[in-house]
């Protein structure tokens, strides 16, 4: 499990990293099994799902 969730954290970071936004981005990123949930500084939330297998 553990090297799903790595995984996943490496994606989810890359995916931030590409677009830029990782100062809009508050600390906390909700990881889950196959999606994640960012919370943007200004209240808004929105849940992205992701491809573990790939």
């Amino acid at each position: 499990m553990s090297t799903i969730f790595d995984n996943m954290l490496e994606k989810v970071m890359n995916w931030v990293n590409s677009w830029g936004l990782w100062k809009m981005i508050h600390d906390e990123i909700l990881i889950r099994e196959s999606s994640v949930e960012i919370e943007y500084k200004d209240g808004h939330k929105e849940m992205i799902y992701l491809d573990i297998d790939a």
